[in-house]
């Protein structure tokens, strides 16, 4: 058996042994958690977890900023934090990390040196469809990155739930001029890559949450990329590459 299901299995059981024990009451603490607390709670640590064992800062700091959010109710110590000073803390701090380890390289023994088309980690459900014009990534309870390789990109789908996800479009071009970018995020962060000399354009609907979209000053004319979409407790960057 791999380690990585003895991890995960111990933990889950962790968890089970830790609801039975806080219902019968013999914790001394967190009386007033609720089953449904406590089942968000779990959720988030594991990919709080996940993510730092990947070196995803996205997907580990908005995790711990819901954790804050969730057990804001049965420990009150947490509302003058919440919701959105530690939600716009995780963002910065996300923008922050990444721009302190931008480039670096987090390699494991057998990795490639070119990255596949889209990389996986284990006992993530990640699902990704690439037809050329059109492309959709999935990510869920974990993290994966989507490396574009097309020259007539129309839209993309990005569908991120509990997790971190990245999408590079530098070796991407557009098909006319400009392509959609159709966001659904809830409980993660996306990061976004691309050339310095697109616009973005965003029409993003955030509800606790937000998009960081900083201009650029491109020409009128320059490919752009349309933002749309929902960010719900979770984050987007734009990063120009």
């Amino acid at each position: 058996m791999k380690k990585g299901n003895w991890f995960w299995g111990v933990f889950f059981l962790c968890a089970a042994a830790l609801v039975i024990v806080h219902r019968l009451g013999l914790l001394t603490f967190g009386q007033n958690v609720t089953p449904f607390t406590m089942f968000f709670g779990v959720v988030l640590t594991a990919a709080a977890i996940k993510s730092a064992v990947h070196r995803q800062f996205a997907g580990l700091l908005f995790s711990l900023a819901l954790l804050c959010i969730v057990f804001s109710g049965p420990f009150p110590v947490l509302n003058a934090i919440t919701p959105w000073p530690v939600l716009i803390a995780a963002l910065l701090g996300s923008v922050g990390l990444h721009m302190m380890f931008r480039g670096a390289k987090w390699k494991k023994r057998g990795d490639n040196i070119q990255p596949p088309p889209f990389r996986k980690h284990p006992e993530i459900s990640i699902n990704d469809t690439d037809t050329g014009s059109f492309t959709q990534c999935t990510v869920r309870f974990g993290s994966g990155s989507k490396y574009l390789h097309t020259n007539h990109l129309e839209r993309v789908d990005v569908n991120c739930s509990f997790g971190a996800a990245q999408v590079y479009f530098d070796h991407a071009q557009l098909a006319n001029n400009s392509a959609d970018v159709v966001l659904n995020v809830s409980f993660g962060g996306v990061e976004l890559y691309v050339p310095r000399h697109w616009r973005i354009k965003n029409g993003v609907a955030a509800v606790i949450g937000g998009v960081d979209v900083r201009d650029n000053f491109c020409a009128e004319d320059a490919p752009t990329l349309n933002l749309a979409g929902n960010v719900t407790f979770g984050g987007v960057e734009i990063h120009y590459v």
